[in-house]
């Protein structure tokens, strides 16, 4: 048995009898990725004001971030995180030479920032607007403070390693937007933006059906990694029922495509799309159905204890976790986890943006190009799946013996 990390609050039958007729949605605004829902809010927030918009964001970080503040034809500043939670301080961003216009906070695997008050206070006081990317972040809170509470808009992503996922989608939330001015433009700017096709609606509905059966524990082959979903998504789509089923297909599958294709990095330009109104009835049956269970995190936590390692706390802090993330600069608890049948290591990210980006001009390098935080956690921080009940059952046998 191998385990991997997947989407964890979906079943099968969400995805039965989903509705296409038209849905109020307020001022959540969806699109095809989340990326695209931030090229959105850039390129609209860019001609709103008739300016280059300086926005800092963390080094640690997804390069499709980096992709839409670039191809949104603005200026993108990097800060360094810290390594307690894996996000910025109020000093680093106090330090940036000149005062953004916008700050992206992230909230790395479900853990929330933890001067997530202050840095919202100082962003608010130095008018800079604050924009929090909860990605990978359902539900947690620092002080009894929550998540996308504070910050001026939040984006959400529905990739399929996200809590939420309809294979693929983003969505932007406005409602908290104080210039009511703005708000309205961006909603007239949204209502002119094309739909994403019913065929690519369907297509994404039924890969990610086939993803959620491929990575069950009891089926899961890691010679046959998921990149092939996205490198390959209509020949996995096709031969769906031998790669499912048939772990001789999958070998001839792997050499006969490797060979003849080779993989190919995707494509950088970022299309926006509105997302089709069964995609977004899909996560709003993820989000009215959700119900955080730590008890996965607490059995997992009991393993890392038994192998003298420190769990991942903070005082008076929630995490919701996405993928259980800690800091391994031995590669000890790699080993341990592959040993047990587990898969781990760094999927989010595994090169800082200050290096993936090296010379860019259009880049603006804080603090003398510095970043060693970011460079330690790409190199050392480990990922853990905890969507199943794996550590639970592993830790109960141990328990009795078994």
């Amino acid at each position: 048995m191998i385990v991997r990390s997947r989407p964890k609050f979906i079943s099968y039958r969400m995805f039965n009898n989903l509705p296409s007729k038209s849905i109020e949605t307020g001022d959540k605004l969806f699109f095809n990725y989340g990326r695209s829902a931030l090229k959105f809010f850039f390129s609209n927030y860019r001609d709103y004001y008739q300016k280059k918009l300086k926005i800092a964001l963390q080094s640690f970080n997804c390069p499709v971030v980096m992709e839409a503040i670039l191809q949104s034809g603005n200026i993108p500043i990097l800060m360094d995180i810290n390594l307690k939670d894996f996000s910025v301080q109020l000093q680093e961003i106090s330090r940036v030479s000149e005062v953004p216009d916008i700050l992206i906070l992230t909230s790395y695997q479900g853990i929330p920032p933890q001067e997530y008050r202050e840095i919202a206070d100082y962003c608010r006081s130095s008018g800079i607007f604050l924009v929090e990317d909860l990605s990978h972040t359902i539900g947690s809170g620092i002080n009894g403070i929550m998540t996308d509470t504070l910050s001026d808009a939040s984006l959400f992503s529905y990739a399929i390693d996200k809590p939420f996922s309809c294979y693929y989608g983003g969505m932007l939330n406005i409602e908290r937007i104080r210039d009511p001015k703005l708000k309205g433009y961006l909603i007239r700017e949204y209502e002119k933006v094309s739909i994403e096709s019913s065929a690519k609606t369907a297509f994404d509905l039924r890969m990610l059906k086939i993803l959620l059966h491929y990575t069950d524990p009891a089926r899961y082959d890691p010679a046959f990694d998921i990149s092939f979903f996205f490198y390959f998504p209509k020949m996995v789509f096709i031969f769906s029922p031998l790669i499912l089923y048939f772990p001789f297909f999958r070998r001839i599958f792997i050499a006969a495509v490797s060979r003849t294709f080779g993989f190919k990095e995707p494509e950088s330009k970022i299309t926006v799309l509105r997302l089709r109104n069964r995609k977004v009835n899909f996560i709003l049956r993820q989000e009215n159905e959700f119900h955080y269970d730590k008890r996965e995190i607490d059995a997992l936590e009991e393993f890392l204890l038994s192998i003298k390692l420190q769990p991942v706390h903070f005082k008076s802090c929630e995490i919701h976790w996405n993928r259980y993330s800690i800091l391994d600069p031995d590669n000890n608890l790699r080993e341990e986890l592959k040993k047990i049948g587990v898969q781990a290591g760094n999927y989010n990210w595994p090169v800082p943006m200050h290096i993936m980006y090296a010379g860019n001009e259009n880049i603006v390098v804080n603090n003398g190009n510095s970043y060693p935080n970011s460079e330690f956690a790409c190199d050392h921080i480990v990922n853990i799946p905890v969507w199943c009940d794996f550590f639970q059952k592993r830790m109960s046998n141990r328990q009795y013996g078994q």
